[in-house]
């Protein structure tokens, strides 16, 4: 039989604070000092420092790559259906919790009561761990040592 160990437990004020400090660092990128590159089912994608540390930490340290995977597997919706800057929105149902289910959406905008204005697609998620209640993730084609890409970048760093 297995123990907990005390670092395995989170507190409601430990995920208070771990999800304070993930959205305030999160704010603190501006630009990008260079461009990460996906595996090779993530095709064209390319992300900045601030995609990267999100997925790094969003969940407590545990990684989220999984975001990255999903927004991989519409990109050819995306190329069918939209030109130029795409938004995409993963929102918990649950955020006060550790973990929860929610929903990645990608849309040509959000609407001042954050509903999808003009959506492009759509996916449920079970199960996440993302600290933040909301994460959006910015989408735009771009030209990077010659070769067309998509890069996905925070609010900020744009």
């Amino acid at each position: 039989m297995s123990t907990i160990e005390s670092r395995d437990i989170i507190t409601a004020s430990d995920w208070r604070g771990y999800r304070d400090k993930l959205a305030d660092r999160l704010q603190r990128f501006t630009g990008t000092s260079q461009y990460f590159r996906g595996g090779p089912l993530h095709g064209n994608i390319v992300y900045t420092d601030g995609v990267q540390y999100l997925l790094q930490m969003a969940a407590e340290g545990r990684g989220a790559y999984w975001l990255l995977d999903a927004i991989a597997s519409h990109r050819h919706t995306i190329r069918r259906n939209a030109e130029g800057l795409v938004f995409w929105r993963l929102t918990r149902e649950r955020p006060d919790e550790a973990s929860s289910p929610a929903r990645l959406v990608c849309a040509r905008d959000f609407d001042s009561k954050g509903e999808p204005v003009d959506l492009i697609g759509s996916q449920d998620i079970e199960y996440t761990d993302i600290g933040l209640a909301s994460v959006e993730i910015w989408q735009a084609p771009s030209v990077l040592d010659g070769r067309d890409v998509d890069v996905l970048y925070l609010r900020t760093e744009h």
